[in-house]
């Protein structure tokens, strides 16, 4: 039994991290969207919000864990966003993380 819900852990983190480092890269891709075929728009809106959906979950799950509040705003970002305005030294770590996977994804 915790054999398996170790599993199930593990997999979930693999599979949050992978949704995690793929949102950057639609957000590139949706900068130039008027220059992809539709073969390519269709599934990366799809994917859109895929990790779009994950950033909430991650929000309302992980990120009240790590600002030790209920989330005020929608989405990770937009909450890192606002406790870094404020100088918030989680917010600006996390924000560094963020940025060094999507530069200027965070503004500081």
């Amino acid at each position: 039994m915790i054999g398996k819900l170790l599993a199930i852990s593990v997999l979930s983190w693999l599979v949050l991290g992978a949704l995690f480092l793929g949102y950057p890269t639609l957000q590139r891709l949706s900068k130039i969207r008027d220059q992809l075929h539709w073969t390519i728009t269709i599934p990366a809106y799809f994917g859109f919000a895929v990790g779009l959906l994950a950033d909430i979950i991650f929000n309302a799950t992980w990120g009240s864990v790590i600002f030790r509040s209920p989330p005020k705003e929608l989405t990770f970002t937009e909450r890192v966003q606002r406790y870094a305005d404020n100088g918030d030294a989680r917010a600006l770590r996390w924000a560094a993380r963020i940025n060094m996977i999507d530069p200027e994804h965070i503004k500081l």
